[in-house]
C-alpha cells in the first residue's frame, strides 16, 4: 500500500532505517517534515506502522480556533504537497462527512412517519462513528499517499 499516517509527536525508528534515508536532514525543508518522513520511509520499502498512545501520553496540538486553523491549514497543505485541488476536495469532504449527517436525520425523520427507518438509523450510526472517530483519533493525524 502507498498510503499510511504519521503524526510527529513520537517516532520510534530503526537507525539502519533512520540513516537509509538521511533522517531529518532529507526532509529539512518540508513544512510537515513527519509525514515526509514517513513517507520516505514508505518508499524505500521500510514498514511503517501508526499506533495509537494516548494511554501512555498526550499532547495538545492548538490552544485556540487560531493556532487551530493556522496548525490544520500548514498540515493540509503539506500534506497534499501544495496541490489546491487536493486541499479543496479534502475540505470539501470533511465539510460533507461531518454535515451531511443532519439533513440525513431530518429526511429520516420525514420517512420514519411513512414507516420507513432505514434512513434514521444510518443517519444515527454516521453521528455515533463521527462522535467516537473524533474522541479516539482525535483528530490529530495526516493521511498521507
Amino acid at each position: 500500500s502507498k498510503t499510511a499516517l504519521a503524526n510527529g509527536q513520537f517516532f520510534l525508528i530503526r537507525k539502519d532505517a533512520y540513516e537509509k534515508v538521511r533522517g531529518h536532514q532529507a526532509v529539512r525543508n518540508q513544512i510537515t517534515e513527519d509525514v515526509e518522513l514517513m513517507r520516505l520511509l514508505k518508499s524505500e520499502e521500510f514498514t511503517v506502522r501508526f499506533l495509537l498512545g494516548g494511554h501512555l501520553a498526550s499532547t495538545r496540538m492548538h490552544a485556540n480556533l487560531k493556532q487551530m486553523f493556522h496548525g490544520w491549514g500548514r498540515i493540509f497543505s503539506g500534506t497534499s504537497r501544495r496541490s489546491p485541488w487536493r486541499i479543496l476536495l479534502t475540505m470539501l469532504f470533511f465539510l460533507v462527512c461531518g454535515f451531511s449527517v443532519y439533513p440525513a436525520l431530518v429526511l429520516g425523520a420525514i420517512r420514519a412517519t411513512h414507516g420507513h427507518v432505514d434512513l434514521v438509523i444510518a443517519a444515527l450510526a454516521h453521528l455515533v462513528l463521527i462522535r467516537l472517530g473524533g474522541r479516539y483519533f482525535n483528530l490529530s493525524f495526516s493521511m498521507l499517499s
